[in-house]
Formats: structure tokens, C-alpha cells, sequence
């Protein structure tokens, strides 16, 4: 099996920079902003649509109390939980576009 490749921030910007005739500093910042918005409207609503590209949405996990006694399914041992702050996932769902761009049905 072969190693997967990651592109980075600095290649996005370099693709931008050639689309746009942006400096990549220039596109490099203007993504950084780009994802500084979605994430500052996330804050504030549950989900952000980006058009042709997808949707972002957040889902709320509440805190546990913990204190509840539980058993380890491979051990048999009991133990009593412990309490878990509590946390926010992000999820990004594409689009058909931005799916039908990379050769997926």
C-alpha cells in the first residue's frame, strides 16, 4: 500500500494564488480569514453552508457527571466513571458539486 499524500495550507494557497493572481502570503491570509469566518459562525449557529462546496455543522456533547459504577467488558473488574467536561464536534458533509469534482457519485 502506498503513503497517503496531505496537502497543506501552503498548497491550497499556491492554487489560489495562481487562480486569483493573489501574492501567496496574500491567498495564504485570505483562507486563514475564510476559516476564521466559518468558524466564528459556527459559534453561533449549528450549522454553515458554503455553496458548491458543502456543510459545516457542530454537534454539542453534554458534560457527565461520572460516579456511576461500570464494568470493563474484557476484565469482568468494576470501576466507578469518571466525570467528562463537555465538548463540541465539527463535521463537514460535501456537497454534490464538490463531490462530483473529485469523481465520486
Amino acid at each position: 500500500m502506498a503513503a497517503s499524500k496531505t496537502a497543506k495550507t501552503t498548497d491550497i494557497a499556491e492554487h489560489v494564488a495562481k487562480k486569483t493572481g493573489l501574492t501567496p502570503k496574500q491567498a495564504r491570509e485570505s483562507i486563514k480569514a475564510t476559516f476564521d469566518g466559518v468558524a466564528m459562525l459556527l459559534k453561533k449557529n449549528d450549522r454553515v453552508s458554503v455553496t458548491g462546496v458543502g456543510v459545516f455543522s457542530k454537534t454539542v456533547k453534554p458534560a457527565q457527571k461520572g460516579g456511576k459504577k461500570a464494568k470493563n467488558p474484557f476484565t469482568g473488574e468494576e470501576y466507578i466513571t469518571k466525570p467528562k467536561p463537555a465538548s463540541t464536534k465539527v463535521k463537514f458533509r460535501p456537497g454534490k458539486g464538490f463531490k462530483s469534482s473529485l469523481g465520486a457519485k
